[in-house]
């Protein structure tokens, strides 16, 4: 949680969309309330379609269980940081002033239906970051790949083991006439790669938004913070998700015709090298994502939600 104000005296109270503890604070100090959202904004039917969509253990998931939900509700709403009967209900029926979600309306799922008045869609978080150079080898990498497209592949920080994507990365493009950029994280074995051909490249890390700005493909598990950033840089993507509320943004790119969505489970070379090819070479998806560039950079940034606390703060 942050607060904002002058000096000692807090004029709002900002918190992270989940925390639902926050408005009711906000409230008691006699606040506006202002929430950020990471991943898609709520209402009762996305979450319930993200709950039906995700994998393994994710909030709205867990959301599923009555029971669950009961207990976890309890002790919130027994210290009088609930106003409803429930989580899902103080996140969707209990809005703050307004609310800030990291992505551009157009991506978000039913966009139309968050009045415009208390909901603000102000696409990727990169202040600061755009800044940011890349290491000198993988400089070095680009720069000599001018001539040949880029695809960059990563699973991202959590899920970044999963040795079959990492297998058909190499093997649908092991050789071809594209520069590889491949980030497995720290805990990954190369050797389990076997030879990697010298298209290939492979780092623990890299500075991602240095990458996709020359990427011509980005091969993704489908996080929505990754998801935002390619769409912000033009970057028409393959999404493999994992886990979480992946499969349900790697259906929205599907829907939205800004890439392919293909399960893990059945994900191989040849899979992975007939989907990349489909959507690079696909002019109608290049346009889609141009399209949805524009919008992801006319949604304002964090600097949005300071100008509209000027004018929050000062009424």
């Amino acid at each position: 949680m942050l607060r904002v104000g002058r000096e000692s005296h807090f004029d709002a109270f900002l918190y992270e969309g989940l925390l639902v503890a926050g408005k009711a604070l906000a409230d008691k100090l006699g606040l506006p309330s202002i929430r950020l959202y990471s991943t898609f904004c709520y209402n009762r039917d996305i979450l319930n379609r993200l709950a039906g969509a995700s994998k393994g253990f994710h909030l709205t998931s867990v959301l599923r269980s009555k029971r669950f939900l009961r207990l976890m509700s309890s002790s919130t709403r027994r210290r009088g940081l609930m106003k409803t009967q429930d989580f899902v209900s103080e996140m969707v029926d209990n809005p703050p002033t307004l609310t800030y979600t990291y992505t551009s309306r157009s991506f978000q799922i039913d966009g139309d239906s968050f009045p415009e008045e208390r909901y603000r869609f102000i696409g990727p978080s990169l202040d600061g970051r755009e800044d940011q150079k890349p290491s000198a080898d993988l400089a070095s990498v680009m720069e000599k790949s001018a001539d040949k497209p880029i695809i960059y592949a990563s699973l991202g920080t959590i899920f970044n083991t999963f040795l079959p994507f990492y297998r058909a990365v190499v093997g649908a493009f092991g050789g071809k006439g594209v520069t590889v950029i491949l980030s497995v994280g720290h805990n990954f074995k190369r050797d389990k790669l076997g030879e990697i051909p010298d298209n290939i490249h492979i780092y623990e890390s890299v500075d991602q938004l240095s990458v996709l700005r020359r990427a011509s493909l980005f091969l993704t598990h489908g996080g929505m913070n990754s998801v935002n950033e390619a769409l912000y840089y033009s970057v028409p993507l393959v999404a493999v998700p994992m886990a979480d509320d992946q499969p349900a943004v790697a259906a929205r790119l599907a829907q939205l015709g800004l890439g392919v969505n293909l399960d893990k489970k059945s994900i191989s070379a040849q899979s992975l090298y007939e989907a990349a090819t489909k959507v690079m070479d696909d002019k109608e998806t290049a346009e889609r994502v141009k399209t949805m560039s524009r919008d992801m950079h006319e949604a304002g940034g964090n600097a949005q939600i300071v100008n509209d606390l000027d004018g929050l703060l000062a009424g």
